[in-house]
């Protein structure tokens, strides 16, 4: 491909990524304010901050495609991207960590998991803003900057494979639980539910499992197996794997923050508890202060779907471990 046909591929992908991320932010931006920023009988939070860093930050990492950007763009990009990880990866572990009533195997699996993805990409980070290198290419009239970050191909693939451990634990974990919900519900009601539990698995955040572990495996494609993609195909994979990663760890957060408005509205005085985790598992969580990390619902029928509620599929929801004294 000529080096016009790569400037404007380059900027279509850009523009793709872009307009879905906005259009995304559009869609939620109502639920943002309501949830997050004004929400009534919920102080500011650290999951706020994280909601923040997630819905945020992964802006930035479209940022390192605008051709000629600036140095201190590119250099934000490099970080902003690595905040977002770091903070989508957490949320995701927070909900690992719930659905398994917070259990200390589960966390101390996922911890270590997390450090080893986290470490690697903030020395990367440090070594490649202090080693960022600038070339200006020009291809008929035009002019645009070639960045280098990467210090070599042996560094990318050692922080791509550092990165699969963790997205792959956690989609087992979380689809393990999610088929052993299935198949609970199928046995007590004696039929399926699909739109449910399809709801469920975009709805929740469940797809971020997923895109996480997509996103770790192109970049095992790309930079481990070094498997020869066209130039539409590999933006066509970036964008699969970047974009829902973006969208659905703030959707995450939104929506189960929208179920305790939801069932919880118009009741005086109404407590911490019954936690839904958004599988299909009814988890509670009561203590004096309120503290909770996600948002509680009602044991009992589902307003939206009507399914119901399963004795013996409760866990205790986390709560404390970054909201300590916090409510939602």
């Amino acid at each position: 491909m000529s080096g016009v046909s790569e400037l404007q591929l380059n900027n279509y992908m850009s523009l793709a990524i872009t307009t879905a991320i906005v259009y995304d932010y559009i869609l939620t931006f109502t639920d943002e304010v309501s949830h997050i920023f004004i929400a009534l009988d919920k102080p500011w939070t650290r999951v706020s901050t994280l909601y923040i860093l997630v819905r945020y930050c992964g802006l930035g990492g479209g940022v390192y495609l605008i051709p000629g950007g600036s140095y201190i763009l590119v250099i934000f990009g490099q970080w902003a991207t690595l905040i977002f990880i770091g903070a989508a990866d957490l949320t995701m572990i927070l909900r690992v960590w719930a659905i398994y009533s917070q259990s200390k195997i589960v966390l101390s699996i996922l911890l270590p998991l997390y450090i080893l993805d986290i470490v690697p990409l903030v020395f990367e980070s440090i070594i490649a803003s202090a080693k960022f290198t600038g070339t200006t290419s020009h291809v008929l009239d035009f002019s645009f900057c070639v960045t280098d970050f990467l210090a070599s191909n042996a560094v990318a693939q050692v922080l791509c494979i550092v990165q699969i451990p963790l997205a792959a634990t956690m989609c087992i974990l979380v689809t393990a639980r999610f088929i052993r919900q299935s198949l609970s519900m199928y046995a007590a009601q004696n039929e399926w539910h699909v739109g449910h539990y399809m709801s469920l698995f975009a709805r929740e955040g469940m797809l971020y499992f997923l895109a996480i572990f997509l996103f770790a495996f192109c970049n095992i494609l790309f930079y481990v197996a070094k498997i020869s993609f066209s130039s539409w195909q590999g933006s066509l994979l970036t964008i699969l794997a970047w974009v829902p990663m973006i969208a659905l760890s703030p959707r995450c957060i939104l929506s189960v923050r929208a179920l305790y408005e939801r069932n919880t509205r118009g009741r005086c005085g109404s407590s911490w508890r019954d936690v839904d985790t958004g599988f299909g598992f009814t988890t509670l969580h009561e203590r004096s202060v309120g503290e909770m990390v996600f948002a509680p619902r009602d044991v009992g029928r589902s307003q939206e779907d009507g399914l119901e509620q399963h004795e013996g599929i409760q866990m205790e929801m986390l709560g404390g471990a970054l909201d300590a004294g916090s409510g939602v």
